[in-house]
């Protein structure tokens, strides 16, 4: 086929703005969520953006179609720790789930319309799961009432009676809790705890107790090894013995804790991530198969594999093949089941027999887009340069797309420009399935470079926590080193370099912007422009997050750090989207950003969009974002329109060319 030559950036394209908030294929936006099983059948929750972003529940029972079990306005999602998770249950015969408007767990049965079981009230539940022994469900509750002494919600672990809805208190006394797990006989209960400042991959505890025949708990011990670290993903084998995931040798890897006498002992010697950090509750990576056999999910070096573990040596039986992603294994019957993606645009429901992954449920299927071209990402291994910070020795990891059409090529001698740009947290990674909204820039002739910049995950403990005390440092360096060496390679332009972010990725491109002169433009999702601010209006599950990320003394390095303090120093142009509604980043910082950089005539512009909150649902939403950005981007590079889209409105637009 004849390709045509055309500036990179002004490539039309097929794959259009509305086309990827209908998949909806990225962050927290992925069509298969929390799956759980039930008595012969799977259950997961699945995002619907064309319905103001709302979580619906499905089910599925082997043999059959998914089918959805409720429609809106019914929401199935908490804000428990503000981000959520474990917001449903399964029983026999019925499914308890947290209803997002009000914050109530109510109980769904086969053809009855949902009803309400915990009263209206301050209190938001996750985690919930079933005690079938004693008729109840068992749930973290956090109530946002007057708080304690501090101001701040109050996190329990509650049981809650599904005949009368009545909440007893079970536990208390840590700043958070998580991971309510019952042992197959009833008899005793697990979960895991942490204080400020710590994150749960920071430092948690894991507990256990006696579970009365009242529901009450007694005797609670605590796993004793004194090494800081992050556990998490509690569950008890067929025969009541405790396992879970920790870090305590520098990678998640799986633990067993056989007494309170003892500590816990390492089971797996993978260097290699099992799990990922607990942002959300109810995560899970691991599951028991049957009394001898594990089946895990786990990340090295980017890539994901599935495997199966013998209980008693910890050695892998078997391991797929690398996935660009692979979550939430769950076991219906001696059916094993992962949530994947792979690169080209597949992804679902998936069973996993011996080392081999197909297809059962297809939530999205084989990316079929006439005219488009898959763009697939290549390892970066960057060489970081020498500084106060730096030691030469480092590298940080990203990913690389290069432009991709099957109809255009670059102008002769000619580097593309590139989209940086990075995931939030900052504790979090960047995978590199499938993404359509990816797949938008690289078809019209962008390049693509994703940076897990030092404090990502799925690389080790000390990676991980290798962004502390230095972040706005750290991310920003290596995100000027990933450009300058994808540039040395000749796979990009340098001078047309745009950083963008979301959350704290949108803090990273901020602070690109304000302390380096490396990026032409930038694109800022609700990104932290104030980190003194940030400090004392963050909800309380990062209130004491930046003393870690920033260190001490923190008012001192919280101004020196914020992009706020620094706005004379952005000089590139800069589009900012904002939620009407972000109770983490308030519109304020936002407004006072562009504010300034309109005052100081600096090419900007703003849109905010009401009732959204710290993370984009709504299609329409996701359509304007993505269609003012690349018009935006097209507008300060001067290239021509590929295909009609709604114009930005830039104040000092007629600055661009100077800028």
């Amino acid at each position: 086929m004849n390709t045509t030559q055309r500036a990179c950036g002004s490539w039309p394209s097929p794959i259009t703005a509305a086309m990827c908030a209908r998949r909806s294929d990225s962050g927290l936006f992925g069509a298969i969520l929390e799956p759980r099983t039930g008595p012969g059948a799977a259950y997961w929750l699945s995002s619907r953006p064309q319905e103001s972003g709302r979580s619906t529940l499905m089910r599925w029972i082997p043999g059959s179609s998914p089918e959805e079990l409720i429609n809106a306005p019914w929401n199935v999602r908490t804000r428990i720790h503000e981000y959520g998770g474990g917001a449903y249950a399964v029983g026999p015969d019925v499914v308890w789930f947290s209803h997002f408007a009000d914050g109530r767990l109510y109980s769904l049965r086969e053809g009855a319309a949902p009803a309400p079981l915990t009263a209206p009230g301050p209190w938001r539940y996750g985690d919930v799961i079933y005690d079938a022994r004693r008729g109840r469900l068992i749930a973290v509750r956090e109530d946002t009432g007057p708080g304690d002494h501090t101001g701040e919600p109050v996190a329990e672990l509650v049981g809650i009676d599904i005949a009368t809805g009545s909440v007893t208190k079970l536990f208390g006394g840590y700043d958070f809790l998580s991971s309510p797990r019952l042992s197959p006989d009833g008899e005793h209960l697990a979960w895991v705890a942490w204080n400020h400042p710590n994150m749960p991959w920071d430092d948690t505890v894991l507990l256990r107790a006696l579970c009365h025949t009242d529901g009450t708990v007694a005797s609670v011990e605590v796993e004793r090894s004194a090494v800081p670290q992050a556990r998490m993903q509690p569950d008890w084998s067929p025969d009541g013995e405790l396992w879970y995931v920790s870090d305590a040798d520098g990678w998640w890897n799986l633990y067993r804790w056989p007494n309170a006498a003892e500590e816990g002992v390492r089971v797996t010697t993978l260097s290699a991530e099992i799990g990922l950090p607990a942002w959300l509750l109810g995560m899970r990576h691991w599951a028991f198969v049957d009394a001898d056999r594990i089946v895990i999910v786990f990340t090295e070096d980017g890539y994901w594999r599935c495997g199966t573990v013998d209980r008693r040596s910890g050695r892998l039986l078997d391991q797929s093949e690398q996935w660009p992603s692979l979550s939430s294994p769950i076991c219906l019957g001696m059916n094993v089941y992962v949530i994947g993606a792979d690169a080209y645009g597949a992804s679902g429901l998936y069973r996993y027999v011996n080392g081999e992954l197909t297809s059962v449920v297809a939530a999205t299927n084989e990316f079929a887009c006439e005219g488009a071209t898959v763009s697939v990402a290549r390892p970066l291994v960057v060489p970081l340069p020498a500084t106060e910070h730096t030691d030469p020795s480092e590298r940080c990891h990203a990913w690389f797309y290069r432009p991709a059409s099957p109809d255009y090529e670059p102008l002769t001698r000619e580097a593309p420009p590139v989209i940086v740009q990075f995931h939030g947290g900052p504790t979090a990674a960047s995978p590199c399935a499938f993404s359509l909204s990816r797949q938008f820039w690289t078809s019209r002739g962008f390049a693509v470079i994703d940076v897990n910049y030092r404090g990502s995950t799925g690389r080790g403990r000390a990676y991980r926590h290798r962004l502390y005390g230095l972040y706005g440092i750290l991310d920003v360096e290596d995100a000027v080193a990933a450009v300058r060496y994808a540039a040395d390679l000749g796979l990009v332009d340098a001078s047309r370099a745009i950083i963008t972010g979301a959350s704290s990725g949108g803090y990273t491109t901020l602070a690109a912007l304000a302390f380096h002169d490396a990026f032409a433009a930038g694109i800022n999702l609700f990104g932290v422009g104030d980190l003194s601010l940030f400090q004392t209006t963050a909800h309380k599950f990062e209130s004491r997050f930046l003393e870690t990320l920033v260190g001490t003394p923190i008012e001192q390095r919280c101004q020196d750090r914020s992009p706020l303090s620094k706005l004379e120093a952005i000089h590139a142009p800069l589009i900012t989207f904002q939620g009407s509604d972000d109770k983490i980043v308030p519109p304020a910082q936002s407004h006072a950003i562009v504010d300034a950089l309109r005052i100081a005539g600096v090419p900007c512009a703003y849109v905010e969009f009401e009732g959204e909150g710290h993370g984009f649902r709504r299609h329409d939403t996701i359509v304007k974002v993505l269609e003012q950005s690349v018009a935006f981007v097209r507008a300060v590079f001067g290239l021509p329109a590929g295909e009609p889209m709604d114009p930005v409105n830039i104040a000092n637009a007629h600055n661009l060319q100077t800028s």
